[in-house]
């Protein structure tokens, strides 16, 4: 399934007026071919801008994924959570997930339950199908 709902992106994958560009994304965007610190060779340095921390482990990914995306203390202007993804997975125009049954992939625990590691379906060629019911079956990376 193709990659079309809630991708919220940062420029340059963006225009000005806020429309899908036609930049294309290469694999040396964001791995290094020479090295890194971090996992996966990710970059120090990733769409013009530092990350905010060394890439370990894929519960770290999100300081990569900030590059391009907004997470929920960017998207409320300051007022959100930093490294927390419910506005771009169930609250922007066209998410890809309802707001709802969050046992469903966040497990029990209360609202909302906890949150999903991002290497659970962010990955070369992976999808959601680890979340059972609550699946959409896009490529998620």
């Amino acid at each position: 399934m193709p990659r079309d709902g809630a991708v919220n992106l940062r420029t340059p994958y963006l225009d000005a007026e806020g429309v899908k560009s036609n930049f294309y994304l290469s694999c040396l965007d964001c791995h290094e071919a020479h090295g890194s610190e971090n996992v996966m060779l990710l970059r120090r340095r990733i769409n013009g801008e530092n990350l905010e921390g060394v890439v370990t482990t894929t519960d770290s990914m999100s300081y990569a994924c900030k590059r391009c995306h907004s997470d929920d203390l960017a998207a409320a202007a300051g007022t959100g959570e930093a490294n927390r993804w419910e506005y771009v997975h169930h609250l922007v125009s066209g998410a890809p997930y309802e707001q709802m049954m969050c046992v469903n992939c966040h497990g029990g625990g209360g609202m909302g339950g906890e949150p999903i590691p991002c290497g659970n379906c962010h990955g070369h060629g992976m999808d959601d199908t680890w979340a059972g019911t609550g699946a959409t079956l896009r490529k998620t990376f």
